[in-house]
């Protein structure tokens, strides 16, 4: 059964195309995203914006989870 269509729904998924597209995301590329990746990077994005960057540098486990 799919979502029913309404102002709630609609709402919902122009939020989300507006977050990814402000993250230079693509809908194409994001095709493949589950729900936990997709708020993983808004998480990181939030992270950010209130100021609480981390500074550490990627690993190669980081990458790959990205990747994958």
């Amino acid at each position: 059964m799919g979502v029913p269509n309404n102002s709630g729904s609609q709402n919902i998924t122009a939020n989300i195309i507006f977050n990814l597209a402000h993250l230079g995301l693509s809908i194409e590329d994001t095709k493949t995203f589950d729900l936990n990746t997709y708020f993983e990077i808004i998480e990181l994005e939030m992270n950010v914006i209130s100021g609480k960057q981390g500074n550490r540098r990627a690993k190669q486990q980081d990458i790959d989870a990205f990747l994958l």
